[in-house]
């Protein structure tokens, strides 16, 4: 089951918020995730969550202290490439490095692949499979080196027109698809 650790901005659940980071929204974050691990133990099911820039999980080391602390093997991750990023980051140099980064952290952890995409700007601009800068032979020989054995699965493409070219790029590049 896949968890968001939200934000604290009351308009958007992927809007950031200045008190993101602060301990009171960690330890709400915190305290709601352990309840949840809590039933997801009883039941035998695996919780996982993700980074995302705009939320309080927002990079690779808040999400192992998160899985560190709570200690379950009941609570993994969800690699999702295009979250990586924070504005200003979103650059073609840096993906290799971004996406090695996280995989060093976490990538033990990995339950679920996202094939989404975030094009290369200033900011944060999600875009469909292929339309942007996340490098998926990449992102595949990572998830081969951390022993990844589920799917990825193709996330963002908010046109249908789109969809056909954005599954041929994920068959062409992710070498993970499969009909």
């Amino acid at each position: 089951i896949s968890l968001c650790s939200g934000t604290r901005n009351l308009e958007s659940l992927w809007a950031p918020h200045p008190e993101n980071s602060s301990e009171e929204a960690w330890q709400d974050m915190f305290e709601t995730v352990t309840a949840a691990v809590s039933i997801a133990e009883r039941f035998d099911m695996v919780l996982a969550v993700e980074t995302e820039a705009a939320n309080i999980i927002d990079t690779p080391e808040k999400a192992r202290k998160l899985m560190d602390d709570i200690g379950s093997p009941n609570l993994k991750m969800i690699m999702d490439c295009a979250n990586l990023f924070h504005p200003g980051e979103a650059h073609a140099q840096n993906v290799r490095r971004i996406m090695r980064h996280a995989f060093e952290i976490f990538g033990r952890d990995v339950v679920i692949a996202h094939g989404k995409d975030i094009k290369e700007s200033k900011g944060i601009k999600f875009c469909g499979t292929g339309e942007g800068i996340v490098d998926f032979e990449y992102f595949a020989e990572l998830l081969r080196e951390h022993n990844y054995q589920g799917d990825m699965f193709l996330h963002g493409v908010e046109h249908e027109d789109k969809l056909p070219a954005a599954i041929q790029y994920f068959k062409d590049k992710s070498g993970v698809y499969t009909d």
